[in-house]
């Protein structure tokens, strides 16, 4: 029999849009609130939901950037 997580355990799934990917990305300040999101999924806060979709165009994106800055 599966045994359930206690709610407490259970983490909240996001989903980010791609932009705020990009935005934490390019931002120059620590206090980016799209940074903050970054560093709240990496320290395990929730759960991040992404699709392939969006991975594919976080990654276009970035090289688009990437060639423009040279």
């Amino acid at each position: 029999m599966k045994q359930k997580l206690p709610s407490s355990s259970v983490l909240t799934r996001v989903v980010f849009d791609t932009n705020v990917f990009i935005a934490a990305a390019l931002s120059k300040s620590d206090r980016s609130p799209n940074k903050e999101l970054i560093s709240r999924w990496k320290a395990g806060e929730f759960q991040l939901i992404i699709s392939n979709g969006i991975l594919k165009e976080v990654v276009e994106k970035l090289i688009i950037i990437r060639n423009r800055q040279g």
